[in-house]
């Protein structure tokens, strides 16, 4: 297919029944793109294109995902400028187009273990599908009801959970070798609750509350973090109600509001969960009828911390799904972590290996809050977020195709012009011929 386009004829090429691609000689193959709007071909302007991959998001054959715990909005309240400005950095710098949120109190009066689905932009609200929310409601001391949200991306036709997976400081407080089978058993509810579905997700990520990597070595290291996070354990129960009890008496509308108008955050559904279950009492009766006297130090073996830890990925892989490595989990030869309070990576995505067919996928560890203080990466959460880059196979391996046919046909033509030089001097040739 031809097209006239400054004064001269160019070749398209087609990629799809929308996209075209057309050919300018010049010291170097360019390849400019074209679009078709109603039955008229236009030119594809690059710093449009980048203006709206800034805003909204990134190119056709690609969607960035970001999953964040953004620990109940705390530093927007209270270092508002400081969580603006980066906030909008990480949405903008990584073109975000979904934003996959734990520990998010928006709209959920004192509940502060929901999990949220934003999209980023009016052009990306309808891409996203909310499919339905899961969750386990436990009776046990220090652990509450979890959420994962189910939602749908419509373009790749692919389905992503977002969870938070019980852990942290208040169920750290309860964690002993006697009650660690019943507390094990509560974490990998939710979970099970996922994979057992009739179509379980495509992908699923989050705050797993559980170390993990792909090196034996570093995985090694993270557990004896681990070990050393559970012999140091505090009393976080003080100073987590008061945390609580400040941040919910602030304005959550009007950081709806903020994050509507300024980040372009679109909410698509959210998974609120009840208050805490605490069982009064020296004695707190577990899942299992049983009952366990209180007191004393509680002790965590190092098998029982691999166990919590491992519990999780080995249902994953049992099922089929495979680890999204962060392409930065080692910098300066030391772990990245992605939660300043344990200084480990918990933080994860897993893909189902069946749909590797058709994507590819990266992920990353956002390392541009800043270092911690206060437990607050660069004052706005205690957990970095993971970029996760899904890219869609075919129309990468299309314009692959077409770059190197392109290019194949650019060096049959040097290679003509140079065995019969005066077969492309055009008019000067027949100018001289007639004179």
């Amino acid at each position: 297919m031809n097209i006239f386009i400054n004064n001269r004829y160019r070749k398209i090429y087609n990629i799809d029944k929308t996209l075209f691609y057309v050919i300018y000689k010049k010291e170097k193959v360019d390849i400019t793109g074209y679009f078709k709007k109603n039955g008229v071909i236009k030119k594809k302007h690059n710093h449009l294109i980048q203006q709206k991959s800034k805003m909204f998001g990134g190119v056709d054959n690609t969607l960035v995902v970001c999953s964040f715990n953004v620990y109940i909005w705390a530093a927007w309240y209270d270092y508002p400028h400081t969580f603006k400005k980066k906030f909008k950095d990480l949405i903008d710098k990584n073109k975000v187009e979904l934003l996959l949120t734990q520990e998010d109190n928006i709209k959920d009066i004192d509940k502060n273990e929901s999990v949220k689905a934003y999209s980023i932009g009016k052009e990306k609200s309808s891409r996203f599908n909310f499919i339905s929310c899961i969750k386990t409601s436990p009776l046990l001391k220090g652990a509450i009801q979890r959420n994962a949200i189910f939602i749908e991306d419509k373009e790749f036709g692919i389905k992503i959970a977002n969870l938070h997976l019980e852990g942290g400081r208040l169920i750290d407080l309860e964690l002993d070798d006697t009650t660690f089978q019943t507390y094990l058993d509560t974490k990998l509810a939710l979970l099970k609750e996922l994979l057992e579905l009739d179509l379980p997700p495509d992908i699923i990520l989050g705050d797993f509350n559980s170390v993990y990597c792909n090196d034996k070595t570093l995985l090694e290291q993270m557990y004896n973090g681990q070990k050393t996070y559970y012999g140091d354990r505090g009393d976080y129960q003080h100073a987590k109600e008061e945390e609580e009890e400040d941040t919910n008496k602030k304005d959550e509308k009007g950081l709806l509001q903020h994050i509507s108008s300024t980040y372009g955050l679109q909410l698509i559904e959210r998974c609120p969960n009840s208050d805490t279950i605490v069982v009064s009492g020296d004695k707190k009766v577990l899942s299992d009828g049983k009952k366990e006297v209180s007191g004393g130090k509680k002790v965590v073996s190092l098998d029982n911390i691999k166990s919590w830890n491992n519990a999780p990925f080995e249902l994953l892989q049992n099922k089929g799904y495979i680890y999204i490595e962060p392409e930065n989990i080692i910098v300066d030869n030391e772990i990245n972590p992605t939660n300043s309070r344990g200084k480990n990576v918990i933080d994860h995505v897993w893909v189902k290996n069946s749909i590797h067919e058709k994507f590819t996928f990266k992920t990353n560890i956002y390392d541009g809050f800043g270092d911690a203080a206060s437990n607050l990466y660069g004052m706005v959460s205690d957990h970095k977020p993971i970029i996760l880059t899904i890219t869609e196979k075919e129309k990468v391996v299309k314009e692959e195709k077409v770059v190197k046919e392109v290019a194949e046909k650019e060096e049959k033509d040097k290679k003509r012009s140079i065995v019969n030089p005066k077969s492309n001097c055009g008019r000067s040739c027949r100018s001289k011929k007639e004179a």
